[in-house]
């Protein structure tokens, strides 16, 4: 080893950057979840997606307790690249659009790889339905944002209204964090996609409650070519654009409760977005 350099490339781990004789490796460590189940979920997903065709990070080597941490510990290649949100702004429009196209091909490839049931990538935190699984988060998100100026009780019962409607799901691989800081670019093309931490089987269009925000509102520019890139796969019919439509409410009010506990001056920005979709 020749030498080792911290990193600030995320919220949930911190990684170290190290010079070695094999090549640059990153070291990850969780800041937050110290379960070791999470990161044999992320390499078993990210296993699965290098099957697909889908460009990830290889994984050397994976400690689930190490003693000078106190937890868990990752070793992956580090891949030399930027951020596509970090450089978004020096891309031109052909850039933007080729990257666009490619995360919704990449998306598309990782549903077309199913599930016999709703569990992450080891079997493991398994729901009978997609309405248990619902009815947890709407359970834990309610209770966390407590009492507010939206009507909390109503975009539930939306949403309940909406999940009843849903008929047969087929579990399907969800990456679950699809935005622009999970891709990695190299000269303006996107080479890999990253951080398969909250990846397991679940209704596709549960994918597209964070992408509608943080990728199509965010950066409005993506969303037809991803569409377009991801419908090549996945054309998706009126029943499909109900269960986005549905799964958006629900991610509102989860991300709502989420930052009450995390970041609470974030909690306006979701209950507008709760009082838009429930206008919509």
């Amino acid at each position: 080893m020749r030498g080792v350099t911290p990193l600030e490339l995320g919220h949930s781990s911190r990684q170290w950057l190290f010079d070695t004789d094999e090549g640059a490796l990153m070291l990850k460590v969780p800041a937050r979840d110290p379960n070791p189940h999470k990161l044999r979920n992320l390499m078993a997903a990210t296993r699965v997606a290098a099957e697909l065709d889908v460009p990830v990070s290889r994984y050397r080597a994976f400690l689930p307790d190490d003693e000078a941490v106190h937890g868990p510990v990752l070793v992956q290649e580090f891949v030399p690249g930027e951020q596509a949100a970090a450089v978004w702004s020096d891309l031109d429009s052909a850039d933007r659009v080729r990257v666009a196209q490619t995360l919704g091909r990449w998306i598309g490839l990782l549903h077309t790889h199913r599930g016999t049931d709703l569990t992450d990538l080891l079997g493991a935190d398994r729901y009978p339905s997609i309405e248990d699984f619902v009815i947890v988060q709407l359970d834990e998100a309610v209770a966390a944002i407590g009492e507010v100026d939206v009507d909390i009780p109503l975009a539930r019962r939306r949403v309940e209204q909406g999940l009843a409607e849903f008929g047969e799901v087929e579990p399907a691989l969800c990456h679950r964090d699809v935005y622009l800081d999970n891709v990695l670019l190299r000269q303006g093309r996107p080479s890999r996609l990253l951080d398969f931490e909250h990846a397991r089987f679940l209704d596709r269009y549960a994918e597209f409650g964070k992408i509608r925000e943080l990728l199509f509102d965010w950066f409005p520019e993506t969303e037809q070519p991803f569409l377009e890139a991801y419908q090549d796969l996945h054309p998706i019919d009126e029943l499909g654009r109900h269960h986005i439509h549905v799964h958006i409410g629900l991610y509102n009010l989860v991300m709502c409760g989420y930052f009450t506990k995390w970041a609470p001056d974030l909690v306006p920005t979701y209950l507008d977005r709760i009082r838009t979709w429930l206008a919509s």
